[in-house]
Parts: structure tokens; C-alpha cells; sequence
């Protein structure tokens, strides 16, 4: 199994102050969660791309982005409608 179930805990049941138990557990806890679950980097420009988001998505995206700015410079109902 798991390296958690090979942890000895009985030195946490020798302490009595609750907060040092705490403070082992803790540290037990998360040097096996940093051992485990290491970070990975990702780029700026692939952290924006979804795979979801298609070309078209992309381009209706950004016309509707210059509509909407287009119609808070102006404040026209008509750009509004358009937007």
C-alpha cells in the first residue's frame, strides 16, 4: 500500500503537549504530500489555451470584445445593439 500506512504514529501518542502533536503530524503530512504531488510549471501562453476554444470561438471573442469597447467609448444605442 501507501507509504502513509508505514508511517509509525506511536511517537505522537508519547507527546503531551497537543500542539507538538499537531506540529509532527503536520509536518509528517505535508513533506508526503510535497514528496507526492510535485509542482509543475506551465507557460503564460499555455495556460491561456483550452482546448475547448476553437479558432471560431477565438475570433467571435474578439470582435465581441472591439464591439463592447466600441460602444462604451461611443455610449450610442445603436453600438449597444451591436454589441
Amino acid at each position: 500500500m501507501g507509504e502513509l500506512n508505514h508511517i509509525k504514529w506511536d511517537h505522537l501518542f508519547a507527546q503531551s503537549d497537543a500542539n507538538s502533536v499537531y506540529d509532527i503530524f503536520n509536518d509528517t503530512i505535508t513533506a508526503l504530500f510535497n514528496k507526492h504531488f510535485l509542482l509543475t510549471r506551465k507557460s503564460r501562453k499555455s495556460a491561456k489555451d483550452k482546448r475547448w476554444i476553437t479558432k471560431g470561438l477565438k475570433k467571435s471573442s474578439r470582435i465581441k470584445s472591439k464591439l463592447y469597447k466600441k460602444w462604451l467609448a461611443s455610449g450610442h444605442k445603436d453600438d449597444k445593439m451591436k454589441y
